[in-house]
C-alpha cells in the first residue's frame, strides 16, 4: 500500500537512522533501566528455546514412563509452570520498562530542549506576561468565552 504524498510516516531506511541517532541519548538518560530492558529481552528470546527443550524433556520423559521406566513428572511440571511464568512476567514486565523508559527519554529530551530555548536570544519578550496581555489585545475572545 503506498502512502499518501503529505505522510510523515518515516521509511524503514529512515526509522533504521532515527533509532541510531537516539539510542546513545536513551542510554544517556537512563542506562541502568536499559541495561535491564536488554535483560528482560534476552529472557524473552530464551523462553521458545526452553520451551523446546522442554518438549525433548517431555517426550523423552513419557517414552520412558511407556517402556516401564521411571520420569521426574514433578520436576518436568515445575519446570513447564516456571517457563510459562517467566513468558508472562516478561512479556508485561518488558512492557512496563519501555513506558518507564520512554518517559525518561521524554523529560530528557523535553529539559534539553528548554536548556536550548533558555540560550536563544530575544526570547524574553514572549516570556514576558506583559507580551500575553498584548497578544491578547490583537486576538480577542469570542464572545462564548465571556
Amino acid at each position: 500500500m503506498r502512502q499518501p504524498l503529505n505522510s510523515t510516516a518515516p521509511r524503514p531506511g529512515e526509522l533504521f537512522g532515527v533509532i541510531f541517532r537516539t539510542l546513545p541519548d536513551l542510554w544517556r538518560c537512563a542506562p541502568g533501566l536499559i541495561s535491564l530492558l536488554l535483560a528482560v529481552v534476552v529472557v524473552q528470546g530464551l523462553v521458545p528455546a526452553v520451551s523446546v527443550f522442554l518438549s525433548k524433556w517431555t517426550i523423552d520423559g513419557i517414552g520412558r514412563l511407556a517402556s516401564g521406566g521411571e520420569a521426574n513428572l514433578t520436576l518436568l511440571a515445575l519446570a513447564w509452570a516456571a517457563t510459562a511464568l517467566v513468558g508472562q512476567l516478561t512479556n508485561v514486565g518488558g512492557t512496563v520498562l519501555q513506558g518507564h523508559a520512554a518517559d525518561h527519554f521524554t523529560v530528557s529530551t523535553v529539559t534539553s530542549l528548554m536548556r536550548k530555548m533558555q540560550a536563544l536570544p530575544g526570547l524574553d519578550v514572549v516570556e514576558d506576561p506583559g507580551s500575553m496581555t498584548m497578544s491578547k489585545r490583537f486576538r480577542p475572545e469570542p464572545d462564548f468565552v465571556r
